[in-house]
């Protein structure tokens, strides 16, 4: 990048990499976004939506064939890579940056996101969150009160859920440790005639996949990479 960031929004998308927000200064906030072409290996600007400042609430999503930017103020824009330009986005109608404030992920057309310990999804052809079904062996179960959602991730169209459990001391009640759970859930979008669109998710695999990490630990983010 030609420019410092910290906590800025990324994606992969039409075999580019976009980096928006993030930047260290008010100089380097004129340099909002920039885009790394995979097969040139260079860097160029993304021009930023009008009236748009940098916010740790802002949110980025690939929805089709369009990046969308969510501001904190409820705007939304659409941007083509095709015309290079933000226009504009009038739909995603109860989707609201200031909503989301935990771990999300998009799979496909479908916006995922945990409210109160609830895993819920977005589709804009609904128009509304939605409660994810099935999947009380995570979420109750193998996650009790002392734990803490830090990332969703798209895996290959199944959803990843990592999250961290303290580990308490016995005796004194302190926590030295936590340990990082990770479950893969396949998902099935169902139609029904009484109750309308429902999302329900299997549990294929739930493991400890790091056992111990000192407290200080903060997972930056989780990718899915495919070989």
């Amino acid at each position: 990048m030609t420019v410092a960031r910290k906590g800025a929004k990324s994606c992969f998308f039409d075999d580019k990499i976009y980096a928006i927000g993030g930047c260290m200064n008010r100089e380097e906030s004129t340099n909002w976004g920039e885009v790394f072409d995979l097969k040139t290996q260079t860097w160029k600007p993304l021009p930023k939506p009008p009236l748009i400042d940098d916010d740790d609430d802002d949110k980025v999503a690939v929805f089709g064939e369009k990046l969308y930017f969510f501001s904190k103020s409820d705007a939304r824009y659409a941007y083509d890579p095709k015309e290079g330009r933000w226009v504009p986005e009038f739909g995603f109608v109860g989707l609201e940056a200031t909503s989301i404030t935990g771990p999300w992920c998009v799979i496909g057309n479908v916006m995922f996101a945990e409210y109160d310990k609830k895993l819920k999804w977005y589709n804009p052809k609904y128009k509304n969150w939605l409660r994810v079904y099935g999947l009380n062996q995570v979420l109750y179960s193998k996650r009790r009160y002392c734990h803490r959602t830090i990332q969703l991730v798209n895996h290959g169209g199944k959803l990843i859920i990592v999250w961290h459990e303290w580990v308490w001391m016995a005796r004194d009640c302190t926590s030295p440790d936590l340990k990082i759970w990770c479950a893969v859930i396949r998902l099935e979008e169902r139609l029904t005639s009484r109750l309308g669109p429902q999302m329900w998710g299997e549990v294929e695999r739930c493991n400890i996949v790091v056992p111990s990490v000192p407290t200080s630990y903060k997972l930056s983010t989780c990718q899915s990479i495919s070989f």
